[in-house]
């Protein structure tokens, strides 16, 4: 079926997300959204995935939507001893500046080869500076989908005026939000040598340049700030910052019924009653700090839902293949379900909670 306007007219959108669940997802879910508005839609995205699950929701989406036009894109890792069919020996930040070599050597031939040719283009916020040239000597309209908060996106946009060394007992002041204790900035944009601070440098010296950014958050959360980012006050120049959010998950996430038993186990506690723990599936937790917060919520006494990775998502020595979740925390910890209950991360359980 073509896809068009009432005029005849294709309306045609490439989407380029980054490696890692926490950005595919958003992009889907933005991808299901044009195609209900009847653009067509050409996905590119990195091969191989960060991580099986990413493999497999992508597999469910395009069986879910056979039309959209999915390219995949191999990505060659400067770490050259890592086998090609490994998920996760890639590091992650490593993982993200590999794809974004990739968008500055090849994008631009895959763009202009697209047909019919391209409405505009929508790409994930760290690939900024790697594709700007591209979509300015292709006079394609450029999109940045961001997938955090409006507050992050502030300091994201303020981060390369900021010096270059800051002592762990200053703030940053941005105008729009509370002060930043730098103790609550990631480690990771701090770290000389990190990649994650190489990009933020980079690409917010460049956030100017664009013709928008498309955010998942929404009026009513963050009004104030929205308002105080699109009248440039904190940063000017500012093109719109378009919130779209939040993401409602989509029916192609679920992945049989495994989400159901938290949410029927959370319908049961009383309301405001529970913590909910979940640090991702990418942040490094060795199997001993995991034990440790776990055991630190039993004390606590309070009910709670932890979150942990399946093993897939680990590469750590200290892990038997063969352990399993009761193994690793414990059986009396795992049994507390009248306390707390304690989950392996399986793909769709986070966007279940969410809802």
């Amino acid at each position: 079926m073509t896809m068009s306007d009432g005029n005849g007219v294709v309306h045609h959108v490439a989407m380029l997300p980054s490696a890692g669940m926490g950005h595919l997802t958003p992009f889907l879910r933005l991808a299901t959204f044009f195609l209900s508005h009847n653009i067509k839609v050409t996905l590119i995205t990195p091969h191989p995935t960060h991580t099986p699950s990413e493999s497999q929701l992508l597999s469910r989406f395009q069986s879910s939507f056979p039309q959209v036009n999915q390219i995949n894109f191999n990505v060659e890792s400067s770490l050259s001893t890592q086998s090609p069919n490994s998920h996760i020996a890639i590091p992650y930040f490593q993982m993200i500046d590999d794809i974004r070599t990739f968008a500055a050597k090849a994008l631009s031939h895959l763009l202009s080869s697209l047909s019919p040719p391209l409405s505009f283009f929508v790409f994930d916020y760290f690939m900024l500076s790697s594709v700007l040239s591209i979509t300015q000597s292709l006079s394609l309209p450029n999109y940045v989908l961001f997938t955090s908060s409006a507050s992050f996106f502030a300091l994201f946009s303020y981060f390369s005026t900021l010096p270059s060394s800051l002592s762990e007992h200053e703030t940053v002041e941005i105008q729009g939000i509370p002060p930043i204790p730098i103790s609550s900035i990631s480690p990771y944009l701090l770290a000389p040598n990190s990649i994650f601070k190489k990009v933020f440098i980079e690409d917010s010296s460049q956030i100017t340049k664009f013709d928008g950014f498309f955010i998942n958050t929404f009026e009513a959360l963050e009004h104030q700030l929205l308002e105080a980012v699109n009248a440039g006050k904190v940063l000017p120049g500012m093109p719109p910052l378009l919130p779209f959010g939040p993401f409602v998950p989509c029916e192609f996430e679920k992945e049989g019924d495994q989400w159901r038993k938290p949410l029927k186990w959370l319908d049961d506690q009383p309301r405001g009653s529970v913590v909910f723990a979940n640090f991702g599936s990418t942040t490094k937790f060795g199997w001993d700090q995991i034990r440790e917060i776990a055991y630190g919520l039993v004390r606590s006494g309070i009910r709670f839902l932890l979150v942990v990775k399946d093993k897939k998502y680990f590469n750590e020595d200290d892990k038997k293949e063969e352990d399993g979740l009761e193994e690793v925390l414990g059986y009396e910890l795992v049994d507390r379900r009248q306390l707390g209950m304690v989950y392996q991360f399986l793909g769709g359980l986070n966007e279940g909670i969410k809802r």
